[in-house]
């Protein structure tokens, strides 16, 4: 019987609890919300795994997240109450502080202008 060979890319560990993982829609990098507030970006093949950035726009845990259609934004929500837009390139473009009353476990980019989170 032949050898299979590795054909996904390596695991990818973390310290810290993961509560969302998002694959970018064009390209091979993959954000992770961890319960530590940061926002960890990899580029994965199945070569090896690079991380990229790590992002900390939220006070408390970071629960969701969700990249734009064309990849160039990735929303999170947090247990601090807030949105994050941030683009492609790890800054923050705004911050909608306290847009709920709880912690932010959900949020979905529906098209350019209207995106759409949930809480607790």
């Amino acid at each position: 019987m032949e050898a299979l060979t590795q054909t996904i890319p390596p695991n990818i560990q973390s310290k810290h609890h993961i509560f969302d993982l998002q694959f970018h829609p064009q390209q091979t990098v993959l954000a992770s919300a961890l319960v530590s507030g940061d926002i960890s970006i990899y580029n994965y093949s199945n070569a090896g795994n690079k991380k990229l950035l790590r992002l900390r726009y939220h006070d408390e845990s970071c629960r969701c997240l969700s990249f734009s259609h064309d990849g160039q934004y990735l929303f999170s929500g947090g247990v601090d109450y807030s949105v994050c837009v941030i683009d492609i390139n790890g800054n923050l473009i705004h911050k909608y502080d306290t847009v709920h009353e709880e912690a932010v476990n959900a949020i979905k980019f529906l098209d350019d202008n209207i995106f759409v989170s949930g809480d607790d």
